[in-house]
């Protein structure tokens, strides 16, 4: 592994955590079942409002604002697509 994989398997340790624990805060809420962090939010059940809930939530959790071009349905499919976009936001990668 090249130290750009590691450095991107370290971010990925650091960031996936935080965006699954609001993924899931947030689907207890509305008692939804979401397994795991390939899950698609959507098909489990997260409404249009769950959505912008969870971006502002994400926006609070790691101190940025996300620009209206990054909240697409990729980007939000589920807790993975959002770790990966908070991951090139933060860092400017890509991945």
């Amino acid at each position: 592994m090249d130290r750009s994989s590691d450095r991107n398997q370290h971010v990925d340790q650091r960031i996936l955590p935080r965006v699954w624990r609001i993924v899931s805060e947030l689907a207890q809420e509305r008692s939804i079942v979401i397994e795991d962090e390939t899950d698609t939010l959507e098909q489990r059940g997260f409404s249009s409002i769950d959505m912008v809930r969870l971006v502002l939530r994400i926006e609070t959790e790691f101190g940025f604002k996300l620009s209206s071009a990054l909240i697409t349905s990729k980007n939000f499919t589920n807790a993975q697509s959002i770790s990966d976009t908070v991951r090139r936001e933060l860092f400017n990668d890509d991945i």
